[in-house]
């Protein structure tokens, strides 16, 4: 027990030390993409199209980060607020966020029950002037086109971009607001909107419809009391004591931005990432996938009780691919598990340094991969105890390679066992943060291996 509340703290506190230090963006998600709030403004200040950084590797800069995320807004605002007078929070330990000024009060969240990377935006105006100004955004990148489609009663907007491979769908859902004289403002005339991203323009009428299906006749309102619900159906009763309210709501808070770091877009072909979790919150400086983080987040949610939340990411270290690209520097030996992070397709990362050279990270990697092994292989967490299989069973996991093993063995060993198969190659011990092209940390001597600890809880 003690240990699992150790380890929400430490996992909370990681977050929020990659953030400045005057106060922590606040951030919302759905697993299909992340919104931030910046608690000093309260306007929105980042809507991405994904639950990552990174898409993939950039094909013209093989050193650079990757292929960046789209981001939509630069900055949204709600009526002619004042900065100092505003104050902002999260709804209940949830992930909608309320803010509340002299404008009035408005709210953002990204639905769970939506499996599309879509914000709800809402603005209750204030007595005192309730048409000014409206919802104010500035976009990040040009708008090329402007259409306007009337489906289900609604007069809904579809952007596109320039230079960004993804548009936006806005639908109203409020109040109609009479924006002022000569305002060209694109949310200015409604008090609640829902932007909508969307892969491809072709995707337009059904993710208009699977909208339409999830927010049914509600208002914006009772679609925050709804998202609300859900949540606290979903959470679970703690198995630990809290010494005080503070450590209740940390659990709490922490519980929600486990899960909505955790990515659920669907794997297909050229996107593996279903279940992998990022490192931290955007905007924190390793909003990605990573190996070692994400063993902690998953002990975490295993402890808490969230089985399948749990499962989803050892599914994700053996559905992930392409991987073993730093064989080269690992005596070619055969390796599933990435040697450092990913991208959020689910490819593998190795990341490179500044001057070009090779990172494979250990990080005493012996002891997050142990932990998690140690409790998925649990006979009391049955998301990994009871063998299954894996999810795709058209490619064998690159950890197991020996011919002896066939694959009717591969394919019903339970993913803590398959987790100690792919990391029989990492470096226990010593922390060793970059290694040279060709240069092995074992080259000069005995190759090591992770010695994990046996089952318990």
């Amino acid at each position: 027990m003690r240990f699992a509340r150790l380890l929400v703290l430490l996992i909370c506190a990681g977050i929020l030390a990659t953030l400045p230090a005057a106060a922590s963006h606040l951030v919302t998600g759905n697993g299909y993409g992340f919104a931030v709030v910046s608690p000093e403004t309260g306007t929105a200040t980042r809507f991405y199209a994904h639950p990552y950084s990174f898409l993939r590797p950039d094909p013209k800069n093989s050193l650079s980060e990757g292929v960046e995320t789209t981001n939509f807004i630069k900055v949204l605002g709600w009526g002619s607020q004042d900065a100092q007078s505003t104050s902002s929070d999260y709804v209940e330990d949830s992930h909608i966020i309320r803010v509340r000024g002299g404008h009035g009060e408005a709210f953002c969240f990204m639905p769970l029950g939506l499996q599309h990377a879509a914000l709800v935006i809402g603005w209750q105006p204030g007595s005192a002037n309730p048409l000014d100004g409206g919802i104010q955004v500035e976009w990040s990148h040009p708008v090329m086109s402007r259409r306007v489609v009337r489906m289900f009663g609604a007069d809904m907007q579809l952007h596109k971009f320039d230079d960004v491979p993804q548009s936006l769908l806005l639908i109203p859902l409020g109040l109609k607001i009479n924006p002022s004289s000569g305002s060209q403002q694109d949310l200015a005339g409604n008090s609640a909107w829902a932007l909508v991203s969307l892969e491809a323009e072709s995707e337009f009428e059904q993710t208009a419809s699977d909208f339409k299906t999830w927010r049914g006749a509600l208002t914006p309102q009772e679609l925050v009391e709804g998202e609300i619900a859900q949540v606290e159906q979903w959470r679970t009763s703690p198995a630990v004591t809290f010494a005080s309210e503070e450590e209740r709501h940390l659990w709490r808070q922490s519980e929600v931005m486990l899960r909505i770091a955790q990515s659920r877009e669907p794997n297909r072909p050229g996107r593996n990432g279903n279940g992998l979790i990022v490192a931290s919150l955007p905007d924190g400086v390793w909003f990605t996938p990573w190996v070692r983080d994400m063993a902690y987040a998953t002990v975490a949610l295993a402890r808490m009780g969230h089985k399948q939340e749990a499962r989803a990411p050892l599914l994700a270290y053996f559905n992930a691919r392409p991987t073993g690209k730093m064989s080269a520097d690992t005596r070619a030996a055969d390796y599933q598990v990435s040697v450092v992070r990913y991208f959020g397709n689910g490819e593998e990362e190795p990341f490179f340094t500044e001057g070009g050279s090779t990172n494979i990270e250990f990080d005493d990697g012996a002891s997050p991969c142990g932990r998690l092994a140690s409790t998925c292989g649990s006979s009391t967490i049955p998301l990994c105890s009871a063998p299954r299989p894996i999810a795709d069973r058209s490619t064998k996991p690159r950890g197991i390679s020996s011919p002896s093993r066939s694959s009717k063995i591969w394919r019903t060993t339970t993913p803590a066992q398959l987790l100690r198969q792919t990391l029989r190659y990492g470096k226990s011990g010593r922390k060793t943060r970059s290694i040279l092209p060709g240069r092995p940390p074992w080259r000069s001597g005995k190759r090591p291996g992770i010695r994990l600890p046996a089952a318990r809880c």
